[in-house]
């Protein structure tokens, strides 16, 4: 979960429930932005780094590029990536929103050695963002605040985005 906060200056007055519109429509894009231009880059072997996925076993990478003829994280058969990145919904409210994905049943189990280590919790890994992503992602957000607050001319205008 991203958690942050803005403030907005020398802003028209309006109802609340039209600022709450705005909110939720500009909510939209930084979760677009993140599932064309981020989720992607999960799958790529440069994702094992840019992320800090946990390190499979030896035996384990040898065993997929043999098989499998790559080494990309959370990609043995292609099915999670084809999943993950064909179908989604997108829900907002004026406080959260939520990507919605449809994907294998079993990204919701960790995986681990009998030993225990190396325990590798696919979900966690899909779903890691680092700072320069919110940092961009804010700035989306941020964007489309800005748009929506354009098209307010009077105070008190209902707002339709």
């Amino acid at each position: 979960m991203i958690e942050g906060t803005f403030t907005l200056h020398n802003t028209p007055s309006m109802k609340k429930r039209a600022f709450n519109r705005i909110v939720a429509e500009a909510l939209r894009e930084p979760l677009h932005y993140w599932y064309h231009h981020f989720l992607p880059l999960h799958f790529t072997e440069a994702a094992k780094k840019r992320y800090s996925y946990t390190v499979r076993s030896l035996r384990y990478t040898r065993r997929k590029r043999r098989e499998k003829g790559h080494i990309k994280p959370l990609v043995w058969s292609g099915r999670l990536q084809r999943d993950a990145l064909k179908k989604y919904r997108i829900t907002t409210n004026s406080k959260r929103g939520r990507v919605a994905m449809w994907v294998p049943w079993y990204i919701n189990y960790d995986t681990e050695k009998s030993s225990g280590e190396n325990t590798v919790i696919k979900k966690a890994e899909m779903l890691r963002v680092i700072k320069p992503e919110i940092e961009e992602m804010a700035g989306v957000f941020a964007r489309a605040i800005e748009r929506g607050m354009a098209k307010v001319d009077e105070p008190d205008q209902k707002v339709r985005i």
